[in-house]
């Protein structure tokens, strides 16, 4: 059986920034401690943002998940 760590830090940055439209925004999310590695996805309200239209970036060895919208 394995076990199931939750993270025991989240850290969120660049919520909550305004930002004209054409302008890039970065948002960061850092979790530690979780095992097996977080799953973090990212939306606009409702909408959920693809590495296909969007710069997602995720490094699982670290746990940042960032993410450029414009």
């Amino acid at each position: 059986m394995k076990k199931r760590i939750p993270p025991n830090k989240i850290a969120i940055s660049g919520v909550g920034e305004h930002v004209t439209q054409g302008t890039i925004l970065t948002l960061m999310c850092v979790v530690s401690g979780a095992r097996p590695a977080a799953t973090i996805e990212w939306y606009n309200g409702t909408h959920l943002l693809s590495t296909d239209s969007h710069n997602i970036q995720k490094d699982g060895r670290t746990g940042i998940h960032a993410v450029g919208l414009c």
